[in-house]
């Protein structure tokens, strides 16, 4: 699996960007983080039996966008990734159970957070398959995620409007609070429905 998201994170805080999350008791979820005071990406797993491990890279700067992803390639392999370059592999054996829902902005796991990301976000892309390095530097040179590995993609919400939908799944996401729109990422390329693709979206 690969997660990917642009970011531009408002504040220095441990706050999440996108993640898949279990609705059961406990927490349980996959997901793309900032991490504080290192101000580095990390693709995180959180369990109930396994706690939480993550793999974290790159330094994030306050107000500027990043790309952030990350890919879980078994129960015990996650790597993050930050403007395309990878971090050291996560290799603890971790493994969340009944990933049923996806949530931008927070955790998405039984009990979310109403929001958690604080700033802006753009283009979040889930494929059922690990990216390779060079699609992953592809996405962070602003290729539109529908250009890449387009068979195996399964969720992308580009946030063009305040009522988000999944443009994969034909999905309507429910929205908590009052986001605004925002700027795009500057680099992002034109992709095939560039004409939706026009407003980010600030949490």
């Amino acid at each position: 699996m690969t997660f990917a998201v642009w970011g531009n994170v408002g504040a220095d805080a441990n706050v999440t960007a996108m993640a898949i999350g279990g609705s059961t008791a406990g927490t349980e979820a996959l997901a793309i983080r900032h991490v504080a005071t290192a101000r580095s990406v990390a693709m995180r797993a959180e369990s109930t039996v396994g706690g939480t491990d993550q793999s974290t890279t790159g330094t994030m700067v306050t107000g500027t966008w990043a790309h952030m992803s990350g890919t879980s390639l078994s129960t015990s392999t996650r790597t993050a990734f930050f403007n395309g370059t990878a971090g050291t592999a996560n290799t603890a054996t971790n493994d969340p159970q009944d990933l049923d829902r996806i949530g931008v902005g927070s955790i998405a796991d039984n009990a979310p957070a109403s929001v958690e990301w604080n700033g802006d976000l753009y283009a979040q892309a889930i494929w059922d398959t690990v990216l390779s390095a060079e699609d992953l530097v592809s996405l962070a040179n602003g290729v539109s995620p529908l250009r890449v590995r387009r068979a195996n993609l399964v969720f992308l919400s580009i946030l063009d409007t305040l009522v988000p939908t999944d443009l994969i799944g034909g999905r309507t996401l429910a929205v908590t609070g009052t986001p605004v729109m925002a700027q795009d990422p500057p680099n992002f390329m034109r992709g095939p429905l560039r004409g939706r693709e026009r407003r980010s979206r600030r949490m």
